[in-house]
């Protein structure tokens, strides 16, 4: 009579260092019933600002880095969802009465193996390349306390392009 149940199943593996990269290859033993969605998701905010010039000049930036990693059953590699959101803002003060604010945004964003299914080769997966920007320029005008005229300029775009992993040549970029 054979006990097995401390058997033990060893695949090699080695480690490269980049817990994102070692997601997407890393080995599952769990039963096919045990399986399902699994996600990982990556967050990372930083921002800075204050004064330039002492109550004259002052500004502020921010990046946001968001990266969200999510597999359905049977999938070999990944749904990879990588966001990159960055603001920056100047704002001067060019008499008590008058105001002048900059401010810019953009957030470049990458999605790819969109579809997620078992039976979509990956050379024929969607990906999804998105961005947009935000660009303002905004003059206040403190006419008296009580009265305030602003007037700006504003620009916003947004850009959505999708199509197949495989390049024109019909090689994949694994990421």
């Amino acid at each position: 009579d054979h006990d097995d149940s401390d058997a033990t199943v060893k695949i090699p593996y080695e480690p490269t260092g980049n817990d994102l990269v070692d997601q997407e290859h890393c080995v599952d033993l769990r039963e096919p019933s045990e399986k399902g969605t699994q996600a990982r998701a990556y967050d990372v905010n930083t921002y800075l600002g204050g004064p330039i010039i002492k109550d004259k000049l002052w500004f502020f930036t921010s990046y946001q880095f968001n990266q969200n990693l999510s597999s359905n059953y049977l999938v070999k590699l990944p749904r990879n969802f990588t966001g990159h959101y960055g603001m920056g803002k100047l704002t001067w003060q060019v008499t008590p009465q008058h105001k002048l604010t900059t401010q810019l945004q953009a957030d470049p964003t990458s999605i790819r193996r969109t579809r997620q299914s078992r039976f979509v080769p990956v050379e024929a997966e969607r990906q999804q390349l998105q961005y947009g920007y935000f660009a303002q320029v905004k003059h206040e005008w403190f006419v008296r306390n009580d009265l305030l005229v602003e007037a700006q300029l504003a620009r916003k775009t947004t850009n959505i392009d999708t199509g197949p992993l495989a390049d024109e040549d019909g090689t994949v970029d694994y990421d």
